[in-house]
């Protein structure tokens, strides 16, 4: 509140401000910023006491700093969104269910939208009757609980929409309460504007209905025009800070009088075609806002007395009253399903299309699952049936035999929303933890790929988490399953990493939902363009949900790369399927990388806004259709646009039944005039004589100009006049690699770091791709290795991007494993520890709260080269980062990434108080973990590898987790220390009984 700051009344002023707070233990103490740790005072006179240290806030007004402490109980909605409630209990928790929801994805929608401020964390405390509703902190949202609250059981569909409404604005205020200066600070209006603004939309996109948001757009013109007409409709400017509040005043709802006779005569009139064309029942697939209407003209014909309104409404409560589990009047929480193809062994034409009502009699201790939710059980009263019940799917939309499918299970459920369930074989509070990200994770791809194909709508799915499943590929429509450990995210034990890797894993199963039914008798062989379409959307998908579009980034030069690597020696292209038997090849790794590089090449030609227009023309045309109606591939116009291919769009076919890539050459060729021509060079490896369809993107770099060109089987060369140096933009994309002249190398190396900054105009991925090309054109002996060297160390005297150096990084995997770096002299290590100088001296060995994920993954492998390479104070600082870890760990923790780093490194070097500190930790907890971490040590790690080897032989009882750990510290020591003649005469003696079985 502002009272902390009674002397203080300047509210443009800003500052950042570090709170730390006594309180009592059993209070928790809330502030602007996340908590960064607990500590208590052994000279406090109060044992029940305890101080908590809050993060540094960003410069903000006093006006949005604040302090809360409380009783409350905390509802998790995700790792930095927390709702606050005066008591917790299962009734209550259902009640907010809806509300976490929606607090979720509107967060998520408006941090995309305005990803360029971060706040941190966000806690929302809900207080009964609570009267000053809006007030809005950074960090803090207040609600009065009512407006908190759906019910399903007691409140219409409409309710959601209201509830999502009252939440929205107070989310989205957040991005602008901190906006404050000397010169138009009373004019809040607008930012409350901006926030209602910004709320609707966010709204509409979390019920991914865009007519929510012109039901809004209406409802205000509406309101505020019928008011205006008679009232004052301008905003209030304040002019002192304790009538602040009068800014969110706003009339709300006004009710008329119906008219008798011949008014009501035209108003029943007017009710005639809709209730006709909408009558009395519900459907299953229809939105909200059609079932509201419906109820809104059901309502108003009861009232006017239309024919047989009320008729209707006596035979429902009829059938009600005699069946209410059959004829609810509110439809059932919704449950997926799941199936094999072996329903239909006589039915194997995959391409031909039907629906399907499906009921399934099974035991009642069972679950069943299907394509679509449950429509309702029955049980058969014959005695012998007792144990036996019915359940009743809803009638699936067209599809093949080859999406039918049916789970018949005693997994347990975790609801993710309302129509998405996570099944898995057992359920604890610990397993429920190491799901929570997937949870999230699923949650958020869903809601994006439901916004992005709105036009098929996926009624459920059902996420199943097999242990050790070995078709982790399998996809049937509303039903997915999985590998369990590729679900689970553990954050004391996984790195930052780990959940761009999770993610990854998930998002392409979750898209090939809108793919998976487009199956025709012409091409359903071609899988591979459906599967490629499905990792293209679920990494987009995985950037918006992490709301970093460098993620986008990373995936597409990790593709780059890893494709063309393979690619110079491997047929990359994807797999033709001729029979269904063979079809979950078509998820092999890692044939489908290829085809993604090549999509994305094909949407810079096309421009963004047409290839999604195509895709989303060529699913909703094909996905019930068993009828090849339209073609992908098959544009009326030809590609000309700014690239000038005049070429047919389906020339981009060719680039999937070729082997291998083009090199494009950069050489000289003189003539009366000097001229720089680029042209297609055939590696050695292919074997045909065929050109490719390749639209380039040429950037002149000093003139600052750009040109878009087609190389063809017309046109194989461009040809330039010597003004200025160029280089090859592959922007998103490009399936091939560039091969420079000597000369044009060494200004892009030099442009790269002399040009102030300029270098940034060369997109992240063009920048990782040059130097990609450039090590494996030095590999192939085809580029000078001193032209490489020189490359990379103009290219990363200040790069400090983790996308820039992923191929760097490989290069360092790459000749540490083939190189010897540990001899005298050595020149590669030498160049190696010089690329590493700047970096390291600007990301430095500690992490920063505020900073992005990816700056957290190159620090780690920065510094982890660093030791590898012997570099000055690499080990020391991790030595004085163990012992202040040791000392406390509780102030020091470790993160899980920096564990292994911190512990080997630091025990290379450490003296033998500390080893045998670690050592006792390990005796007293036994967490092999520990004893890994001393096999590192250096002359003292003979002490680990005899603990280990007296420890395991007489190890009888061993589970899993302790057999995994003995092969890991196993391979360890044989790694480490098999030139130590002690410990590998040790091993060999002992061999037969120490080896892993």
């Amino acid at each position: 509140m502002r009272q902390l700051f009674p002397c203080w009344d300047i509210p443009h002023l800003k500052a950042t401000f570090t709170i730390s707070i006594r309180h009592h233990r059993n209070l928790t103490t809330l502030s602007n910023m996340p908590i960064k740790y607990h500590s208590t005072n052994h000279s406090m006179t109060m044992g029940n006491e305890v101080w908590t240290h809050f993060y540094t806030t960003p410069p903000m007004s006093t006006f949005q700093i604040a302090i809360v402490m409380t009783e409350y109980q905390s509802i998790r909605i995700s790792e930095n969104i927390t709702l606050w409630c005066e008591r917790y209990s299962e009734e209550r928790s259902l009640k907010f269910q809806f509300a976490q929801r929606i607090i979720k994805n509107i967060t998520m929608h408006l941090k995309s939208e305005f990803s360029e401020i971060n706040i941190p964390k966000m806690d929302h405390i809900a207080i009964p009757n609570f009267s000053q509703d809006r007030i809005l902190k950074w960090g803090i949202i207040f609600h009065r609980e009512a407006n908190l609250i759906y019910d399903k059981t007691l409140d219409s569909v409409m309710r959601k929409v209201e509830v999502a409404r009252l939440i929205a604005p107070k989310i989205a205020y957040q991005w602008f309460g901190n906006i404050l200066n000397i010169t138009w600070w009373s004019y809040f209006w607008l930012h409350d504007g901006f926030a209602t603004m910004f709320g609707e939309e966010a709204v509409a996109k979390s019920f991914n209905n865009s007519e929510i948001l012109d039901l809004f757009i209406v409802q205000n013109q509406y309101e505020s025009l019928h008011l205006d007409s008679h009232f004052n409709m301008n905003p209030v400017e304040i002019t002192n800070l304790p009538n602040i509040n009068s800014i969110f005043d706003y009339p709300r709802y006004m009710k008329g009088l119906i008219g008798k006779n011949s008014i009501t005569e035209k108003l029943k009139y007017l009710l005639k075609n809709p209730l006709k064309t909408l009558g009395y029942d519900e459907h299953f697939m229809e939105n909200d806002l059609t079932k509201c209407l419906r109820q809104e003209i059901v309502k108003c014909a009861c009232i006017l007395a239309y024919d047989k309104c009320k008729q209707t409404a006596f035979h429902k409560l009829q059938q009600h009253l005699r069946n209410p589990e059959i004829n609810p009047f509110l439809i059932a929480p919704y449950i997926q399903v799941f199936g094999m193809r072996q329903l239909f062994p006589c039915w194997d034409i995959p391409h031909l299309k039907a629906t399907f009502t499906i009921s399934i009699r099974h035991h009642r201790n069972l679950t069943t699952l299907s394509n679509m939710p449950i429509k309702y059980h029955s049980s058969n009263r014959s005695v012998t049936l007792r144990d036996k019940v019915w359940t009743h799917f809803y009638t699936t939309p067209p599809m093949s035999t080859f999406q039918i499918a049916i789970v018949i299970t005693k997994y347990q459920s975790i609801r993710i929303s309302e129509n998405i369930t996570l099944w898995c074989e057992r359920y604890s509070e610990e397993r429920s933890l190491k799901f929570q990200f997937a949870q999230r994770i699923i949650k958020n791809i869903t809601m994006h790929l439901k916004s992005e194909f709105s036009e098929i709508n996926i009624p459920k799915m059902d996420h199943i988490a097999i242990p050790n499943f070995l078709q982790d590929g399998i996809s049937k429509w509303g039903i997915i399953f999985h590998t369990e450990a590729n679900l689970i995210y553990d954050k004391t034990l996984d790195s930052v990493m780990r959940k761009v890797e999770v993610a990854r894993l998930i998002a392409p199963k979750i898209a090939y939902q809108w793919f998976g039914n487009i199956l025709n008798i012409t091409w359903w062989s071609y899988f591979w363009l459906h599967d490629g379409f499905a990792i293209m959307f679920g990494e987009e998908a995985v950037a918006k949900s992490f709301n970093n579009s460098e993620i986008l980034d990373l995936f597409i030069v990790r593709n780059q790369y890893e494709s063309l690597h393979l690619d110079s020696h491997f047929n990359m292209n994807p797999v033709e399927i001729t029979n269904l038997s063979n079809i979950n090849s078509i998820f092999d790794f890692p044939r489908y990388m290829k085809a993604i590089i090549l999509l994305r090449m094909y949407q810079n030609v096309l421009t963004d806004k047409v290839f999604r227009s195509n895709i989303h023309t060529y699913v909703s045309r094909q996905t019930f259709s068993s009828i090849m109606s339209y073609d992908f591939w098959f544009m009326k116009k030809k590609l000309n646009g700014e690239y000038y291919c005049n070429a047919s769009s389906n020339e981009f076919l060719t680039w999937i039944q070729r082997k291998h890539y083009p090199v494009i050459r950069e050489s000289w060729k003189r003539n009366t005039i000097s001229s720089k021509v680029i042209n297609i060079l055939s590696q050695n490896y292919n074997t045909t004589s065929y050109r490719w369809l390749i639209p380039i993107n040429i950037k002149e770099m000093f003139l600052k100009s750009n040109f878009k060109r087609c190389l063809s089987s017309h046109i194989n060369s461009i040809t330039f006049s010597e003004s200025d140096y160029r280089m090859v933009d592959i922007q998103q994309a490009g399936y091939y690699r560039v091969k420079y002249d000597s000369l044009t190398w060494n200004v892009i190396a030099k442009y790269s770091n002399d040009t102030a900054g300029d270098y940034e105009s060369i997109s992240v991925i063009n920048r990782a791709k040059i130097i990609d090309d450039a090590f494996h054109l030095m590999m192939e002996r085809q580029l000078d290795v001193s032209v490489f060297w020189n490359l990379t160390q103009y290219f990363y005297s200040q790069e400090t991007n983790f996308i820039v150096w992923y191929p760097l990084l490989k290069v360092f995997e790459y000749m540490s494993i083939t190189f010897p770096l540990f001899t005298k002299n050595n020149d590669i290590m030498e160049k190696l520890k010089y690329l590493l100088k700047n970096p390291l001296k600007t990301l430095g060995y500690d992490e920063h709260f505020m900073e992005n994920d990816l700056t957290k993954c190159l620090r780690q492998e920065i510094v982890k080269c660093a030791c590898i390479l012997a570099y000055d104070k690499c080990k020391q600082t991790a030595f004085h980062k163990l012992q202040q870890h040791l000392r406390n760990p509780e102030i020091n923790p470790l993160l899980p990434e920096w564990k292994h780093w911190t512990y080997c490194n630091g025990l290379a070097i450490a003296n033998s108080s500390t080893l045998s500190y670690v050592k006792d930790i390990w005796l007293k907890t036994r967490n092999h973990t520990v004893l890994l971490y001393l096999t590192c040590s250096g002359d003292s790690s003979f002490i680990a590898a005899s603990s280990f080897l007296k420890l395991f032989p007489h190890n009888t009882i061993q589970n899993i987790t302790v057999i995994r750990s003995y092969i890991d510290i196993f391979h360890s020591i044989v790694m480490k220390h098999s030139n130590n003649y002690n410990i590998l005469e040790k091993i060999l003696t002992d061999l037969k009984t120490l080896k892993p079985e």
